[in-house]
């Protein structure tokens, strides 16, 4: 800390006015009798950040807060443990405000996905809600639990590196992801705001636990001719997987992100897929969402058409290709085998 508060001494001071004297005093010597009469000034540290005032009888001295304005008694009497335990521990505005203490500082400066570095020195304030809110990032980016933070090595790490940072739970956490999340929804609504025409990407799929998810993606050009691609909805879907079921998915989103103008959706060539589309087209033809009405609003996934084509092919080679895959789990299945192999 720069101002480190020392404990009270007292710390004797030589009047330097010009009645002072020099002289070494000797027993008995008379001079002896006036060096302790001398005026000595007790100075601690302590008191740059205190203010000495008269109690209410006008007697008692009170020391005020230079920061906090609260007041504590100081007798002459008494040293001033209490008022360093102040300024160390509960002081607020104390202990957060700028010491310009001078430290190295790397600074990144972000434009779109480029990331220029810079190296500078300036003051440096611990900051409780930055603090959060890059702890809130780093899991979002990292794509960690929660409950990481109620992790007993977690917070060690955390308090070895800020001993004042405020040790947070996961509910704490999960708010401020809300929070990031709601901010970046609201930026990315106004970019899409400005754009002409909207494309979307849907793809949909039961995962381990039989659940079924629909993830919903926008493509758009921005003022800039820069190509985006943002991913708008990622919800469960609920069974039975139909056509009307999809469809309605894909609606609400649309709703929610105020989307008005679209050019294509390109889904794979499920039977529901297409179902979905014929129950959107003339939902979003009413509204002036579609153009030529929705003709060239569907799209087909060329992707899933190769695959399909490939799948198709290897079913007239299977019985091939199953007894190449027989042979090399038959070689792979002894290490004298594959010796003798190679």
């Amino acid at each position: 800390m720069e101002d480190d508060i020392n404990e009270n001494y007292d710390i004797p001071v030589l009047d330097s006015s010009e009645n002072a004297t020099n002289t070494v005093s000797t027993p008995g010597d008379s001079s002896a009798q006036t060096s302790k009469k001398r005026a000595y000034l007790t100075k601690s540290v302590v008191w740059n950040h205190f203010t000495k005032e008269k109690g209410p009888d006008g007697i008692d001295e009170r020391a005020k807060c230079n920061y906090c304005k609260k007041l504590f008694a100081c007798p002459s009497s008494s040293g001033t443990s209490s008022l360093k335990r102040h300024l160390d521990k509960t002081c607020i505005p104390y202990t957060s405000r700028d010491k310009s203490q001078k430290l190295l500082s790397f600074k990144s400066v972000r434009d779109g996905d480029d990331v220029e570095e810079g190296v500078g020195v300036m003051p440096w304030v611990f900051d409780q809600d930055r603090a959060r809110r890059e702890l809130a990032i780093f899991i979002i980016k990292l794509e960690l639990p929660f409950n990481i933070v109620d992790k007993d090595a977690f917070r060690d790490f955390i308090m070895v590196i800020q001993p004042r940072i405020k040790v947070i739970s996961r509910t704490t956490i999960r708010k401020e992801l809300l929070n990031i999340y709601g901010e970046e929804k609201l930026k990315l609504k106004r970019l899409i705001g400005v754009c002409h025409r909207v494309s979307l990407t849907a793809d949909m799929w039961t995962s381990n636990q039989t659940l079924g998810y629909l993830c919903l993606t926008a493509h758009f050009i921005d003022d800039n001719w820069k190509l985006h691609k943002k991913i708008l909805n990622f919800c469960m879907v609920p069974a039975p997987h139909g056509g009307d079921v999809i469809a309605n998915a894909i609606e609400l989103c649309l709703i929610d992100w105020n989307i008005s103008k679209l050019s294509t959706i390109t889904l794979d060539n499920a039977s529901n897929n297409t179902v979905a589309v014929r129950t959107l087209v003339p939902v979003l033809s009413r509204k002036g969402m579609l153009l030529q009405e929705g003709r060239f609003f569907h799209v087909r996934c060329a992707a899933h058409v190769i695959n399909l084509i490939v799948q198709d092919g290897l079913n007239e080679i299977k019985e091939s290709v199953d007894v190449i895959r027989e042979s090399v789990k038959y070689v792979r299945g002894s290490q004298a085998r594959k010796q003798l192999f190679e």
